[in-house]
């Protein structure tokens, strides 16, 4: 088999992402593009399509996202997603404290996606081993850390400055 560059595989999942969008209703802009050319979660491509969407959190792995969206026409609704290349999994409803919604939901396009690897390269300088995934929700950004032996976490504000950490 030939390799695939990161523009063709963009490319690709954007046109699944399209076709997925045309088939089913519930799916639809915004659609974001995450592509890390050194698969270690300090993802230097970010690429931003549609409109706003309202999150209660977005969990970023080296491979794919998982995503609770707030229903904008009921917003009593959160749905979550797991987004994966070639695709985006259906929603599953979440069980919710209908009060809760409105503290918790941020704007994905409030998002500072070119902040992540800088964050991530200091997790990793406070914390020994690699970074995991990374943890957004409304003014928190937490990035994990593991290795064999110990795990953790560093959170940091919206605007990139240090919380705490937790070793």
């Amino acid at each position: 088999f030939d390799t695939t560059t990161l523009e063709d595989a963009a490319k690709l999942a954007l046109v699944s992402m399209d076709s997925t969008m045309k088939s089913n209703v519930t799916v639809g802009p915004p659609v974001d593009l995450l592509a890390d050319p050194n698969d270690d979660l300090a993802f230097r491509n970010v690429r931003r399509f549609g409109a706003d969407v309202e999150l209660i959190e977005l969990v970023l792995y080296s491979t794919y996202a998982i995503a609770e969206v707030r229903d904008p026409k009921q917003k009593d609704n959160v749905d979550r997603y797991t987004l994966r290349p070639g695709g985006m999994s259906p929603g599953d409803p979440m069980r919710n404290a209908r009060s809760g919604w409105d503290k918790a939901a941020f704007r994905l396009d409030t998002m500072n996606f070119a902040l992540y690897p800088k964050l991530a390269a200091d997790a990793r300088g406070k914390l020994r081993g690699e970074v995991t995934h990374i943890i957004l929700e409304k003014g928190k950004i937490r990035v994990y850390v593991s290795d064999a032996r110990n795990s953790g976490y560093v959170s940091y504000h919206a605007d990139g400055r240090l919380d705490r950490v937790v070793d």
